[in-house]
C-alpha cells in the first residue's frame, strides 16, 4: 500500500487555461504533456468563460461559495459543498460566480470509463476507504471533517488522500469526494 497527503496550502497557484483565474494541480496522469485525466481545485473569484477542453468530460464539485452556469445545458447553481454538475469540455458555459469559493474539477478524456465521482462520508472509529483495485488509484478530497492516520499528516477540509491498493486505515470522521482513476508513473 501507497499513501499520499496533500494539504491545500503545498499546492501552487497555476493559471487558467483562458488566464481567468488560478487553479491548484492535485494530479494528473500522465504527469506531463496531454492529459488522459486531471484533479483540481480551483479558486472562484470573479465571473468568466470556462475554459475549453474538447474530448473531455468535466464534473466540478463545489466546495464552497456560490456558482451559476450557463451553458449548452441550461441553468445549474451550486449552493452547497458536494453539489455537482458534468458536462462536455468542449461546450464549456460561463460561470457567474455569485459568492467567491472553490470548486473541485476533475477532467476525464472521452472514452477513459472512469466510475463517476461519489460523496463518501466515513465511519466512525478504525475504518478504511474503499480499495483501489490493481490499476486504479484511490482519491479522497475531504470537504469536511478529520482523518488520522499513522505517519501522516491528519487530512482535514481540502487535503487529499490518494492511495495505491489496499485504502489507508484511518480514525475520525470526514464527508468528502471519493473517487477511483486509472494509476500510472509519477503518481507517488
Amino acid at each position: 500500500m501507497k499513501v499520499r497527503h496533500l494539504a491545500y496550502d503545498q499546492l501552487p497557484p497555476l493559471p487558467w487555461k483562458n488566464g481567468c483565474g488560478t487553479t491548484r494541480e492535485i494530479a494528473r496522469m500522465p504527469g506531463h504533456g496531454p492529459f488522459d485525466w486531471r484533479l483540481s481545485l480551483a479558486d472562484l473569484t470573479e465571473s468568466g468563460p470556462f475554459s475549453s477542453f474538447p474530448g473531455v468530460t468535466r464534473t466540478l464539485f463545489l466546495i464552497d461559495g456560490r456558482l451559476e452556469l450557463h451553458g449548452p445545458g441550461g441553468v445549474t447553481t451550486l449552493t452547497a459543498p458536494g453539489q455537482s454538475v458534468t458536462f462536455d469540455g468542449g461546450q464549456p458555459p460561463y460561470g457567474y460566480v455569485r459568492t467567491p469559493g472553490h470548486d473541485l474539477n476533475l477532467m476525464v478524456r472521452h472514452g477513459l470509463g472512469v466510475p463517476a465521482p461519489r460523496l463518501f462520508a466515513t465511519g466512525t472509529g478504525l475504518a478504511p476507504l474503499p480499495a483501489a483495485y490493481h490499476d486504479e488509484v484511490g482519491i479522497f478530497f475531504v470537504l469536511d471533517g478529520r482523518l488520522d492516520m499513522p505517519d501522516i499528516p491528519p487530512a482535514t477540509a481540502r487535503s487529499t488522500l490518494l492511495w495505491r491498493g489496499a485504502p489507508p486505515a484511518t480514525r475520525g470522521r470526514a464527508v468528502g469526494i471519493l473517487m477511483r482513476l486509472p494509476d500510472g508513473e509519477g503518481l507517488f
